[in-house]
């Protein structure tokens, strides 16, 4: 059941108003700065200034729908396209696809021969613990409170016990083995713990305080069984435990699952495969709804541009009079085509900078390692360089007077 919190609701509606009213700041700013370099420039671009100027909000308008909308497309093909087939590409080839938890030291020697695609797991012996305090302080009052709402102070973890540390885990700092805990980097980045903090776990109702020794990186992107903490063999011996490993199930050997379902049907069997298939149909019928959502916005986007058109319309055609008395052709100065193009220009800019920006927010939030190379930060930042360069250094030019008596009127 899904329970709502409106005090979540309403600040999230609240952060979302904010981020579109600085889009919309944005995008205005932008445009008074291409305004400021169009008043440099010849009749042509002071025409075409003179229409920003009479529509500039309902230009803003157009440009944050067409934005919006382009920018979205590009993440949803992103999504769509480079997501999760660069996701699965980070997976070595064989790599473990299937977990086995549950398993009592009895089931071991069974298992290995009975199966052959178990015969080369390793077993880690598995002893249920909660972190309750850190350097004599209590986790819910550690630095203040800070952490209190971290995952890994609100469940219990699995702790293991090893005499030599599991593959693909390295020692960054301090030394292993040694009369203390080996303690994942990533974990205590994220608690803010250091070399030689003590930490106190509660398992079975008993307290064990030990300090941290060393600090290693684990490689979790193996798909192998990876733990926060690991113990030596001594330290957990007098707790319960139970085993895990972690295993490459080939496809002509899933048939085998039901020996081991019927045979040892305590052990759970966690499939890495189902859980990427389910991850593909989440990501597709996300994909599906912001398509949907995509259509609406280009709908209201076409909406909007035509209603500036027709707003327009009756000013376009003094415009066009005024300039024909005046012996200036439409040929030669499209005021109509240049304040289109213009608009359509700010628009994609605007777009690869909101596209890249959320590309990049979400694969940060994802700490995925496959983001797009940031050479191509050259076609967002390039096209803003232009802009203002052209503002600041282009020469003004002197106007003939009939030009200025030709937007007097707001012709």
């Amino acid at each position: 059941m899904v329970e709502w919190s409106i005090g979540e609701v309403i600040w999230n509606g609240f952060i979302l108003t904010a981020g579109l009213m600085i889009i919309y700041v944005l995008i205005y700013s932008a445009i008074q700065v291409v305004m400021k370099g169009l008043s440099r420039g010849g009749v042509r671009a002071y025409m075409t200034l003179n229409g920003l100027r009479l529509y500039q909000f309902e230009y803003t308008f157009v440009v944050l729908f067409v934005s919006a909308i382009v920018s979205m497309g590009i993440f949803v093909w992103h999504v769509n396209s480079q997501m999760i087939p660069a996701w699965q590409a980070q997976f070595p080839e064989n790599a473990d696809n299937g977990f086995l938890i549950g398993i009592q030291k009895k089931d071991v020697g069974p298992l290995k021969k009975q199966f052959d695609w178990l015969d080369s797991a390793l077993f880690y012996p598995i002893v249920k613990g909660r972190l309750v305090a850190i350097n004599d302080e209590s986790a819910a009052e550690y630095q203040n409170g800070k952490f209190v709402d971290h995952e890994a102070l609100n469940r219990q973890l699995n702790l293991t016990m090893l005499a030599q540390l599991p593959p693909n885990n390295d020692v960054l700092e301090g030394v292993w083995p040694a009369e203390g805990i080996s303690s994942e980097t990533g974990i205590m980045q994220r608690l803010g713990l250091k070399l030689g903090d003590r930490i106190t776990f509660l398992i079975q109702d008993k307290e064990v305080t030990l300090p941290i020794t060393s600090v290693r990186v684990a490689d979790w992107q193996s798909m192998r069984a990876n733990f926060y903490f690991i113990f030596l063999d001594q330290q957990l011996q007098a707790y319960p435990k139970s085993y895990m490993t972690s295993t490459y199930l080939p496809n002509d050997q899933r048939s085998t699952l039901t020996a081991l379902q019927q045979g040892f049907p305590h052990i759970t069997f966690l499939d890495v495969e189902v859980f990427i298939k389910q991850a593909r149909q989440f990501v597709a019928k996300t994909v599906y709804v912001l398509s949907g959502f995509l259509f609406m916005m280009a709908l209201f986007g076409v909406a909007a541009f035509m209603m500036v058109l027709i707003k327009q319309g009756e000013q376009k055609r003094q415009q066009e009079n005024a300039m024909t008395r005046l012996g200036l052709s439409i040929v030669d100065y499209p005021v109509m085509r240049d304040e289109l193009s213009l608009v359509m220009v700010l628009a994609i800019i605007f777009s690869l900078t909101f596209g890249v920006g959320v590309i990049t927010m979400v694969n940060n939030k994802l700490t995925a390692t496959w983001q797009y190379d940031y050479r191509s930060l050259i076609l967002v930042l390039a096209p803003w360089v232009v802009i203002i360069l052209y503002t600041v250094l282009r020469p003004k030019q002197a106007l003939d007077q009939s030009v200025y008596d030709l937007t007097a009127d707001g012709c």
